[in-house]
């Protein structure tokens, strides 16, 4: 008889980050939303982090096993939030958005781009 026992994946204490942007708003406190895509042994994990001023005050994270998932929660997540149109008072901006092209560890090709879609940030096909 085989044991089938799971493969456990062992984490880096240092994830690659593929994608990440900052938003700000225009409100009296200086909200801010910080958000990106980490990469940690086969598993990608969009967070992000937002508050008022420079304290952070609420912490998220959403956990994938393909990047097309973890990319599409990242996109909505940042067109929601800068829709000019939303029913929230605070309307964000990009401050900037940090893309990698690909998942590479050893060949990083960042570009930084001030208001750019984050839909930029999917590997060539």
């Amino acid at each position: 008889m085989v044991c089938c026992k799971p493969k456990i994946r062992q984490l880096s204490l240092f994830p690659d980050i593929l994608c990440s942007a900052y938003l700000v708003a225009e409100s009296p406190k200086k909200a801010f939303y910080r958000i990106w895509i980490e990469a940690n042994a086969g598993l990608f994990t969009v967070r992000k982090e937002s508050g008022i001023w420079n304290t952070v005050l609420d912490k998220r994270a959403w956990y994938f096993d393909t990047l097309d998932k973890a990319q599409d929660l990242f996109d909505r997540r940042i067109k929601a939030k800068t829709n000019p149109q939303r029913k929230s008072p605070r309307k964000y901006t990009t401050v900037y958005n940090i893309r990698e092209c690909g998942f590479d560890p050893g060949k990083r090709s960042a570009r930084i781009e001030a208001g750019a879609p984050a839909s930029d940030c999917r590997p060539p096909l």
